[in-house]
């Protein structure tokens, strides 16, 4: 497949980026329509980056849960959903969250949970127990989890 030369320019450009980090599809398609380029321009360019394996979404990914998870202490459901947001494939998703062990996720969410409760004020255990909760959902945890961490956590 050939490029013209605006094409040709904005490929090296992302092909730099991407050489330098993870992006997936949508991200991509994003920048080169910034730079001016049509839509079928853009396709053109991410075939092109897709086949040099400058972009890979099932390796972007694991690496986006991979951080996540570790940096950012999330749960897998909001991992899910800023991926869907993404638009990365369901079935990319659903492998790379399959990479998070049980242990170490349950651990992740008490210690979460843990490091929370020493800060929450709270007129009585119920309204600290709430705050929670509400605190652990919106980490992205598993409701089922979160309510059962937090009957074992002492506030």
């Amino acid at each position: 497949m050939s490029l013209i030369p605006q094409q040709n320019k904005t490929y090296q450009r992302m092909a730099d980026l991407c050489s330098r980090s993870e992006y997936c599809i949508s991200d991509i398609r994003k920048k080169i329509l910034k730079d001016g380029l049509t839509g079928e321009d853009a396709e053109k360019i991410i075939t092109a980056l897709c086949k040099e394996k400058f972009i890979d979404e099932n390796r972007y990914a694991r690496m986006y849960v991979r951080d996540k998870f570790t940096f950012n202490k999330w749960g897998k459901q909001k991992i899910a959903y800023m991926l869907k947001m993404k638009q990365v494939d369901q079935e990319y998703i659903r492998e790379a969250l399959e990479n998070i062990e049980e242990p170490a996720y349950e651990d992740s969410i008490r210690n979460v949970l843990t490091d929370k409760s020493k800060h929450i004020k709270g007129k009585d255990l119920f309204d600290k127990q709430a705050k929670l909760i509400r605190f652990g959902l919106g980490k992205g945890f598993e409701p089922n989890l979160v309510y059962r961490i937090v009957k074992e956590i002492e506030l």
